[in-house]
């Protein structure tokens, strides 16, 4: 039996408007979300080892790419070498 791993390609949008300064989670929206998104990429590449992630952060309506698609946890800043 032949099994083939699925790739995936996934891009994570993250919200860093004013708004994730708000304290209605302790002890901010945007410390709730990167402690998440930590917990959440080490899980993903973990069950998924050959699939590539990137990262993409908003701020006053515009949308800069954070990271380049990577295949590890250690993602690498967009335009870095």
């Amino acid at each position: 039996m032949v099994r083939r791993g699925i790739i995936r390609h996934v891009v994570l949008v993250v919200d860093l408007s004013r708004a994730m300064d708000e304290k209605d989670l302790a002890p901010s929206r945007l410390q709730c979300t990167l402690s998440l998104l930590d917990a959440f990429l080490a899980e993903f590449f973990d069950q998924n080892p050959i699939s590539q992630l990137g990262i993409v952060v908003t701020r006053d309506a515009v949308a800069t790419r954070l990271t380049e698609l990577s295949g590890t946890a250690v993602l690498r800043p967009a335009g870095g070498t």
